[in-house]
C-alpha cells in the first residue's frame, strides 16, 4: 500500500476556448515504490469504473499522476501490470475464503468458502473478471497463477476439515467445485441465465453437497 503522498493535485483540462473540459484529482507519488502502488491502484479504479478495456497504460499513468514512460519503467507491458494486479486480488480472495472457513460451523467449512467466493464475485465484479482475464507474461509453458493455487488450497483445506479426507489444491473435488461455481457465476452474469444472489447461493450449496 502507498504510505506517503504529496497533497492531491487539482487538474483541469481546457479546450481552446478556455472552457473546462474535464476535472479530476490525482495523487502525486513521492517515491518509486509509491509510484508502483499508485499505478496499480489507478488501474484497479479504471477497471472498476469503466471496464478493463479502458485501462490503457496512458489512462492508468494519467490517473496515477505519472508519465506513460514512468509506468513502463515499473511494468514492461499492460499484461504484466494487470497480471500483478490479478495476483493481488487472488490474494485478497484467498484471505476472504480463509476467514470464512475459520468462522464456519463444524461440517460447514466448504459451503462457507464457496459462498464467500460467490460473494466476492458479486461484490467486486471487475476484480473477479480480472482474475480470469489477465494474461501475465510468463517464460516457458503456462503455469497456474500463484494466487489461483491459493484459492485451490483454501478450498482443499475446507474439504479436508469437513470430511477428514486429505485433499490438495488440484484434487478432483476441488477442481469440480471450483469450475462449477465459476461456471454458474459466468452464466448468471449474462442475459441467458440471470440469477439473484439468493438463487446463486442455493445452487452453490447444492454443488458443495454434490462435490463432497
Amino acid at each position: 500500500m502507498c504510505t506517503a503522498y504529496t497533497p492531491d493535485v487539482y487538474v483541469v483540462h481546457r479546450n481552446r476556448g478556455g472552457v473546462k473540459a474535464r476535472v479530476y484529482f490525482v495523487r502525486m507519488p513521492t517515491s518509486a515504490r509509491d509510484t508502483r502502488s499508485a499505478i496499480l491502484r489507478a488501474a484497479d479504479e479504471i477497471g472498476a469504473e469503466h471496464g478493463w478495456r479502458s485501462a490503457t497504460m496512458r489512462e492508468i499513468a494519467k490517473r496515477a499522476g505519472c508519465s506513460p514512460m514512468a509506468a513502463y519503467r515499473h511494468f514492461p507491458s499492460r499484461d504484466a501490470l494487470l497480471g500483478e494486479l490479478a495476483e493481488q486480488h487472488f490474494a485478497r480472495l484467498a484471505e476472504r475464503l480463509g476467514r470464512a472457513s475459520a468462522r464456519a460451523r463444524p461440517g460447514g467449512a466448504t459451503a462457507a468458502v464457496a459462498r464467500a467466493y460467490v460473494g466476492f464475485a458479486l461484490e467486486q465484479p471487475a476484480a473477479y473478471a480480472l482474475l480470469y482475464d489477465a494474461s501475465p507474461e510468463q517464460p516457458g509453458p503456462a503455469e497456474p497463477l500463484q494466487g489461483g493455487m491459493a484459492i485451490g488450497t483454501e478450498v482443499a483445506a475446507a474439504i479436508t476439515r469437513d470430511t477428514g479426507r486429505e485433499c490438495t489444491a488440484l484434487a478432483d473435488e476441488v477442481l469440480v467445485l471450483w469450475a462449477g461455481v465459476h461456471g454458474l457465476l459466468t452464466l448468471s452474469a449474462g442475459p441467458q441465465l440471470p440469477l439473484a444472489r439468493r438463487e446463486l447461493l442455493r445452487l452453490t450449496d447444492q454443488m458443495v453437497s454434490g462435490a463432497i
